[in-house]
Formats: structure tokens, C-alpha cells, sequence
């Protein structure tokens, strides 16, 4: 297979069950070349069982996947091409940061030099140079994060695979850490990231891909996924003060309104402004429909997460 130039990961019609379950469901998609691109989805809709796949140790029932051309499980060329970073900190905490990348450089191949020289190079990257020598347990949160990444990029893979990059970490450590990410993209490799963390790929995330159930059920820019979700619209949130009854619920299903959130809160989209919100207000308040709050806010990726899904991601 030649690869296209451009692109560093092809998944298509990836396939995958567990007993009765389908945890992929005919997925397709691709990360180009200096591309950073996230998937999002509820627990459960399939995402760590994609990456696992990826990376080459969970194999699919059907469907192929190509790092640069190459068909994982084919050979080894793809472990060389793909770095990995776990949501779990990956690193033995007795170790020195410097200590821990010479060991990481070791394990994805390099010589002994070559590690040595890779290390120094990604703690400079990583502005961890500091705390070369510090105990892996004595830094904080964000640096261990830091060092994760760093941990997987030594052997300068072409794609990589990040699992929750921010979790745990605070404010000024997760703009660190995107910064890092996009001066990771602007040297050319591909990046896709799974997150919870909506606002995350928002800011950071070239193309996001959202998982429901095990499939690719939207895929675009942001700007084109809240476009496509809302046109000029606004976003409208309805909360009720008790769950509807089935004639209730068809009636708000009706006037384009998603449940979230169990049945008590409701998403959807107003194409005018707050005179069409009172006039809905009324038609669902004369269905006998008791409103607790009714919301107007500017769509939102969010907001298309609620529509497509009707559930809430919690980072």
C-alpha cells in the first residue's frame, strides 16, 4: 500500500465486538501530517478500545488501519512510527526525570547514546531541564504530564496518541501542556487526542471526531460541527421541574428538543430570539409542561455534543 503523503493514520471500517457488544461499529477516519485531532464520547462509546487498535494491541474483527501506509500488526515499521502516551503517568517515580526518558529511550530502541542525547534534547523541549535530576515523585502534576509526553515522543514518532493529556492537572499546567501539543504539530507530527474535556478540543483540536455507541457519528471542525449542529440559530435549554410523561416527552421531541441529562432538562435549537423563546415557553407551559429555567446561549461545541448524544461530557 503507498501511503498518501499527507496522511499519517487511515482507519477503514474498523470492526470490533465483545461478546454481544459492538465496541466499533464501521469506523473511518484519518489524522494528516501536522494535524491535531480529538475524539470525543461518552464512557463507553469506544474510544480506548480505537486506541488500543491503533497502537496495535487489540486487533479488529474487520477493517484496517495504516500508520503512514503501513497495516498495524504487519510488521513492526508502526510501533517506530507511533508514541503513546497513557492517561496513567507511565514512569517509575523513584526514577530521575532524566533517568526515566534514558529507560523509555531504551525500551523504543534507541542505543544507549542515542537515548542519553534524546533525553537531554526532550527535557529542553519539555522546559524540565531544571528537574533533569529531580525524583519523578517530587515533581508536580503538570511536569509529570510533561514527562509523560515526553516519554512517548523520544523516538520521534510520526503519530501520536494522547489518552486524557490534562487530567488532574491545573489551569496554567494544561496551557503548558497545549502549547507543547502545537509546537509538536508544527514540527509535522500527527496527533490524536482523546479528552472529556470539551473546551480542550475546542482550543486545540484541528478536526474532532464524536463516538456514540461505537460509531463515528459526526466529524468536522468545530466551527463546521456547531455550523452544521445550529446554522444562525441559538442554543436553547429547557429545564423542567419533573420528568414528562411519554405524551410530554413526544410533544418536546416535536419541537426539535433533545432530553439530557435523563428527562428533566432539554436541548435544542431557537432560530429567533427571546420573543420565539416566550412563545415557546407558553406552547410548552400549555401542554401542562412545568418549567423550571429556559436558557438562551450562544451554540457551543457543547452544545452539539448534547444534540448529537444527549449527554454531558465531565472532564
Amino acid at each position: 500500500m503507498v501511503a498518501v503523503p499527507d496522511i499519517v493514520l487511515e482507519i477503514q471500517d474498523a470492526k470490533r465486538r465483545f461478546g454481544r457488544r459492538a465496541a466499533l461499529s464501521g469506523i473511518s477516519f484519518t489524522v494528516r501530517v501536522g494535524e491535531i485531532s480529538a475524539l470525543l464520547g461518552p464512557n463507553g462509546a469506544g474510544k480506548t478500545t480505537l486506541v488500543r487498535a491503533i497502537s496495535g494491541r487489540l486487533p479488529l474483527d474487520s477493517g484496517i488501519i495504516r500508520i503512514l501506509g503501513h497495516r498495524v500488526g504487519s510488521d513492526g515499521a508502526t510501533r517506530r512510527l507511533l508514541g503513546l502516551v497513557p492517561q496513567s503517568i507511565a514512569l517509575y517515580p523513584h526514577l530521575t526525570a532524566r533517568e526515566n526518558l534514558h529507560v523509555m529511550g531504551r525500551l523504543s530502541g534507541l542505543s544507549s547514546r542515542q537515548a542519553a542525547a534524546a533525553a537531554d534534547d526532550a527535557l529542553a523541549r519539555m522546559d524540565l531541564a531544571e528537574r533533569a535530576n529531580d525524583r519523578t515523585k517530587n515533581l508536580s502534576a503538570g511536569m509529570q504530564r510533561r514527562l509523560n509526553i515526553a516519554a512517548g515522543t523520544l523516538h520521534r514518532p510520526r503519530l501520536l496518541l494522547l489518552d486524557e493529556p490534562t487530567v488532574g492537572v491545573d489551569l496554567r499546567a494544561r496551557e503548558r501542556i497545549h502549547d507543547l501539543l502545537r509546537q509538536l504539530r508544527q514540527e509535522g507530527i500527527g496527533i490524536l487526542l482523546t479528552t472529556h474535556d470539551l473546551d480542550q478540543a475546542a482550543e486545540i483540536a484541528d478536526r474532532i471526531g464524536i463516538l456514540s455507541q461505537g460509531r463515528l457519528i459526526a466529524e468536522g471542525t468545530p466551527e463546521s460541527l456547531i455550523r452544521t449542529a445550529f446554522g444562525e440559530a441559538k442554543e436553547l435549554v429547557v429545564r423542567l421541574a419533573r420528568e414528562p410523561d411519554a405524551g410530554g416527552r413526544a410533544f418536546l421531541e416535536g419541537q426539535g428538543l433533545t432530553a439530557i441529562r435523563g428527562k428533566k432538562d432539554w436541548s435544542g435549537r431557537l432560530p429567533g430570539g427571546l420573543t420565539e423563546m416566550s412563545v415557546l415557553g407558553a406552547r410548552l407551559s400549555q401542554r401542562g409542561l412545568a418549567i423550571e429555567e429556559v436558557l438562551l446561549r450562544e451554540p457551543s461545541l457543547r452544545g452539539v455534543f448534547l444534540r448529537l448524544t444527549g449527554e454531558e461530557l465531565t472532564p
